[in-house]
């Protein structure tokens, strides 16, 4: 569809601490931005993790500040997750969460399985299925799963914040 002169924005938001996807979407459904947030462990103490969730937190807030999404929707927590440090997963989460609500935000949290179910029609199927799902309908190729799972976010975010498409769709 053609751009408005100020669109209405939503992002779709994949926390991961090895890299965050954010992607931003217009009410057409057109990709204003994506990008991916990544940090690396900085060590074993209280400061070295808030410094790491500081700084995802930080990209994120910079596309929030710069896109002004009406509608962000974070995938929920992987509750069967049982890889890597899970207490660092619900710290960052719960730090991000608090900061979109902080800057105005109005947040959704989408499930793992949701957002499975919303991209291929089933609700199990592992992230092949998703990738292959987002591209045949939205015909973009991405780097990493998590550029994949923050643009279906951000389609979910859109028909949550409906206000229809300029171009009549």
């Amino acid at each position: 569809g053609r751009a408005t002169m100020n669109p209405v924005t939503v992002m779709g938001l994949d926390p991961s601490l090895s890299g965050s996807g954010i992607c931003v979407v217009d009410q057409c459904g057109n990709i204003v931005a994506m990008h991916v947030a990544s940090s690396k462990p900085r060590g074993a103490l209280v400061r070295d993790r808030m410094e790491r969730y500081a700084g995802l937190i930080r990209s994120v807030m910079e596309m929030v500040h710069l896109h002004k999404p009406a509608v962000v929707c974070v995938e929920g927590y992987s509750f069967g997750s049982t890889t890597g440090n899970v207490t660092d997963r619900y710290e960052y989460g719960g730090l991000l969460r608090w900061s979109l609500i902080a800057a105005g935000r109005t947040v959704f949290e989408v499930g793992p399985l949701t957002l499975k179910k919303w991209a291929t029609g089933k609700g199990a199927g592992d992230k092949t299925a998703v990738i292959a799902s987002l591209t045949r309908d939205y015909g973009h190729v991405f780097r990493s799963d998590n550029e994949y799972d923050a643009l279906g976010l951000a389609m979910i975010a859109r028909q949550i914040n409906w206000r229809g498409c300029d171009d009549g769709t």
